[in-house]
C-alpha cells in the first residue's frame, strides 16, 4: 500500500513537472495568437505575426515579422510590415496595472497608404483615427517646412 501512495505520488509530481514545462514552452505561441486576436478585434483587420517571445525572468516582449493587411476594399495588400518591435518595460509598474516603457525598439519595413476612389485612405479604418487627422490637419500651421536630413 505505501509503494503504491508513493508510486502514486511520483506519477503525479512527474506530470506536474511536465505540465508546467509544456506552459513555460508554450507561453510564447499563446502570446502570439492572443496578440493576433486583439489586433483583429480592434482594428478589423486581417493581421500575420512570425514570432513572438516574453521574456519570463526579464521584462521583455519581442514581435517579430508583424505584417497588417489593407482591408479587401483596399486591395487587402500589405499596410505595415514591421520586422521587428522590441520593448522592455517596468515590471513594477506593469503589476500596477500601469505602462512604463524603458526601451522601445521599432524597425518599421514599409508603411502603404492607399487612397479610394472616394477619398478615404485605409489608415482611416483605425478606430478614430480619422478624428485625430482632422484635428491635426486643423492645428499644424500651413507655412511650416520640412527639411530633408541624411542623404
Amino acid at each position: 500500500m505505501i509503494r503504491w501512495l508513493i508510486r502514486t505520488a511520483i506519477g503525479f509530481a512527474g506530470l506536474l513537472a511536465l505540465a508546467v514545462l509544456v506552459g513555460i514552452l508554450m507561453v510564447d505561441t499563446v502570446a502570439r495568437r492572443l496578440l493576433e486576436s486583439a489586433i483583429r478585434a480592434q482594428t478589423g483587420l486581417d493581421v500575420r505575426i512570425g514570432k513572438v517571445e516574453v521574456g519570463l525572468i526579464r521584462p521583455t516582449l519581442r514581435v517579430e515579422n508583424l505584417k497588417l493587411y489593407s482591408a479587401p476594399s483596399f486591395g487587402g495588400l500589405v499596410m505595415i510590415d514591421m520586422p521587428e518591435l522590441f520593448v522592455e518595460y517596468d515590471r513594477a509598474s506593469a503589476e500596477r496595472r500601469q505602462v512604463l516603457l524603458k526601451l522601445v525598439r521599432l524597425n518599421l519595413a514599409e508603411v502603404n497608404i492607399v487612397t479610394d476612389s472616394s477619398g478615404r485612405t485605409n489608415a482611416m479604418e483605425f478606430p478614430g483615427v480619422a478624428d485625430a487627422l482632422s484635428k491635426m490637419t486643423n492645428q499644424v500651421p500651413s507655412n511650416i517646412g520640412f527639411e530633408e536630413i541624411g542623404r
